[in-house]
């Protein structure tokens, strides 16, 4: 049911794949494309020669799958898997690329046309390198860093098996998805609950779970500071003046105590935890320091006004020390330093007036 010239056309492909396979003299597969009364259809078509009784080739024999209908599953799948979000990498049970999708080139520059048909081991190595190839994170379904186009990123893979219908594995697709700003979001949001907006220091509820993490055995000193006549400088110069001193203080904090953990506990009061054997003595000379510092470099509104500010040191190795009952302690000493006319220090047990 197909005219002369449709007929001819077919016969034109079946001859040029019959020449072909005479001359290799060996089987071949095809893909035809033959007009039927179903309308087009795509043929996968093997043809062997034939020999004569001299071995000389006297034709073919061949014989065609009709796998129109697989292919259009092909074109859907394809299609699929193009408009996803994320890579898609779909091998065979040999680890063989048979398909790629376009969202792969965009993540990992590359062209797809390049990996299909290559072996996994060797998509590894061109995104990843071959250092990262190697390692047994890129093998599991889990999250890892790699360096795409010289930018890191965090991605999360996850590899699906593809079944037949007799549930035998015949092959496997992968996932890949770029999560590199949804975990600095993350990372962010953390850091925003454990930290002061304005300074930037760990706030007082990280300071408690900070403490749960650490060896509780562990000495551990307190710094405590609260600025003094504070009110006064928001009342006179507002708050943005204020905000400037709260800044300068954080500042003075990480530099004077670089190895403590700073914290604007509230208002205009902070806490330096320092970690581990300390002379109380030493503690003292670095916050004298502090005190000194902060009063050279206040200068509020154009106008020079010393910004003063009091502490109260403290001091435990008690493995069962209360961290309440050392805060308390703290804060003890800070105020005998603001009755005995502020801008000093005083360490918590020491009964000798501050210098």
């Amino acid at each position: 049911d197909i005219t002369p010239d449709e007929y001819a056309q077919g016969e034109y492909v079946c001859l040029e794949s019959e020449e072909e396979t005479m001359r290799s003299n060996t089987t071949l597969l095809f893909d035809e494309q033959v007009k039927t009364k179903r309308g087009m259809r795509q043929f996968k078509t093997y043809k062997s020669p034939l020999f004569d009784e001299d071995g000389r080739t006297m034709g073919t024999v061949g014989i065609a799958h009709d796998v129109t209908d697989l292919g259009n599953i092909a074109t859907e799948l394809d299609i699929l898997i193009n408009a996803l979000p994320f890579s898609v990498v779909i091998e065979d049970a040999d680890g063989i690329i048979l398909n790629a999708n376009r969202e792969t080139e965009t993540y990992f520059k590359v062209d797809r046309h390049r990996i299909v048909g290559r072996h996994i081991k060797d998509w590894r190595r061109i995104v990843f390198g071959d250092e990262l190839a190697q390692q047994r994170q890129i093998h599991e379904d889990r999250e890892f860093e790699a360096v795409i186009d010289g930018e890191r990123k965090v991605l999360e893979m996850n590899k699906t098996p593809i079944v037949d219908v007799f549930g035998n594995k015949t092959g496997q697709m992968r996932i890949y998805r770029d999560v590199t700003e949804a975990r600095r979001l993350e990372e962010r949001a953390v850091m925003n609950a454990r930290t002061d907006y304005l300074t930037g220091l760990y706030n007082r509820r990280y300071f408690y779970e900070y403490l749960e993490e650490r060896d509780r055995a562990e000495p551990l000193s307190l710094v405590t500071l609260d600025l003094d006549d504070f009110k006064d400088i928001n009342d006179q110069y507002g708050h943005a003046v204020g905000d400037e001193a709260l800044l300068k203080v954080g500042t003075l904090l990480r530099q004077t105590f670089p190895e403590g953990l700073a914290i604007r506990w509230g208002g205009d009061e902070f806490v330096v935890a320092v970690f581990g054997e300390r002379d109380p003595r030493e503690l003292r000379e670095q916050a004298e320091g502090l005190l000194a510092k902060l009063c050279e470099r206040s200068t509020v509104d154009e106008h020079t006004r010393p910004l003063t500010g009091s502490i109260g040191i403290v001091t435990s190795d008690d493995q069962n020390f209360s961290i309440d009952e050392l805060i308390r302690r703290s804060d003890e000493a800070l105020y005998r330093a603001k009755r005995a006319g502020k801008s000093q220090c005083c360490v918590y047990g020491e009964g000798e007036p501050p210098r």
